[in-house]
């Protein structure tokens, strides 16, 4: 779903995934993304690097595995967010 959300959408929707969920929680990307920035397949999807995923959440994703494809490739990311030291 998230290569059908333009760059405004998308952060927004990964803010607020970011926000509800808890600390120490995880975050699962899976789909197709791009292995550079000039891949795109189709002008109405946006097809992110493993890169802008992990700026966007503001944490490291592990590549838990992929599936390569002449383009680019279907990724398993996880992520977990930190826990707040203020909340401790």
């Amino acid at each position: 779903m998230l290569i059908h959300l333009n760059d405004e959408e998308f952060n927004s929707f990964i803010g607020e995934a970011m926000r509800v969920l808890k600390p120490g929680g995880t975050i699962v990307f899976y789909g197709f993304l791009a292995k550079d920035h000039s891949i795109q397949i189709h002008p109405y999807l946006k097809h992110r690097t493993i890169s802008e995923h992990e700026q966007a959440v503001g944490v490291p994703l592990e590549n838990r595995g992929s599936v390569d494809l002449s383009n680019g490739a279907y990724h398993l990311l996880i992520g977990e967010k930190p826990f707040n030291k203020y909340l401790l």
